[in-house]
This record gives structure tokens, C-alpha cells and sequence, in this order.
């Protein structure tokens, strides 16, 4: 993890865990919306037919 010095009061703990928390729910909003564009690249796709044998 980030080699951050550690905050000198508990206030100071709380509000960096405020942020830490406001960056994970962004990434993960930001994981859903990337994964519903790709689903939705495939889903548009058009299927390759198998090639002959």
C-alpha cells in the first residue's frame, strides 16, 4: 500500500478513512460501469461463424 505517514490524531485517522472509502465506492462504481460497456460490446458483436474442418 502507499507508504503514507500515519495520522497524528484520531480525527485526522478518521477523515483519511473517509477518503479511502470515498475512492473505493468511485472504483467500484467506475468497475460496474466499465463491465456493463463490455457486456454490452459483446452482446453487439457479431458471432463469427466456426471455421470448416
Amino acid at each position: 500500500m502507499l507508504d503514507l505517514p500515519r495520522p497524528d490524531t484520531p480525527q485526522a485517522t478518521l477523515a483519511r478513512l473517509s477518503d479511502v472509502q470515498a475512492r473505493m465506492e468511485s472504483l467500484a462504481r467506475e468497475a460496474t460501469a466499465l463491465r456493463a460497456h463490455l457486456l454490452r460490446l459483446s452482446d453487439a458483436a457479431p458471432v463469427r461463424p466456426e471455421p470448416p474442418e
